[in-house]
């Protein structure tokens, strides 16, 4: 049996216990590590990393939207990433699996075969913003930050994201090879209904999902 290691920041909208679902009925082992409590209840004498900083350095960035981007800053990723590395290289696995793009590995350190599922990318996150499609008080993320974001998504050995959209931005802004990046949809596994062919002429829209207000849905 195969064991795998999903590691984690946060809940990601339920995703993640769904990933930890579908493979434990498929007979895998998963060992999941979510980094956010550790972020919070590090020791600060041992460790240098401690939420505090990271919330400094984004309230120096942007003071309206600092708490909702003290995980995008360069310092985050860095301190993010010694913080998952010092924690895989105990776990014995045979693959890890990140979800979400905050913070990477060493891959010097850790060479087990390592995979990445995102439904973002910095680039585009930042794109959003400049075009005004964000709410407001959102930070863009720093070209620091996305250099780090660029040689993590280099470091893995594959990135699965939600459409082809994302796929192209990884190839052409983040310079992976198209056989690196694989889009496998989102939402859920059923046949589609035949197409409604007499809509009527009030059109609705139907949002699916969490985070309504934060995701810019009003």
């Amino acid at each position: 049996m195969k064991k795998l290691l999903l590691l984690t920041i946060g809940g990601f909208s339920h995703v993640n216990d769904q990933i930890t679902a579908q493979f434990e009925q498929k007979g895998v082992e998963c060992v999941r590590v979510d980094l956010l409590p550790y972020i919070e209840k590090r020791n600060f004498t041992k460790h240098p990393y401690t939420i505090v900083r990271s919330l400094l350095t984004a309230y120096l960035e942007n003071r309206d939207s600092y708490l909702n981007s003290y995980k995008k800053t360069a310092f985050a990723f860095r301190q993010l990433t010694k913080v998952a590395t010092e924690l895989v290289r105990e776990i014995d696995c045979d693959v890890i699996l990140q979800t979400q793009l905050l913070f990477t590995i060493d891959r010097k350190v850790i060479d087990k075969p390592y995979f990445v599922y995102t439904d973002f990318t910095h680039h585009l996150f930042n794109s959003d913003i400049e075009a005004g499609f964000s709410t407001s008080g959102i930070s863009r993320v720093s070209d620091e930050a996305i250099e780090l974001e660029r040689l993590a998504y280099q470091s893995a050995d594959k990135v699965f994201v939600y459409t082809p959209y994302m796929a192209e931005d990884l190839v052409e802004f983040y310079y992976l090879s198209r056989d690196k990046v694989s889009p496998i949809g989102m939402g859920i596994n059923v046949a589609l209904p035949p197409p409604v062919q007499d809509w009527s002429h009030s059109f609705r829209i139907l949002f699916i999902g969490i985070d309504y207000e934060r995701k810019g849905g009003a």
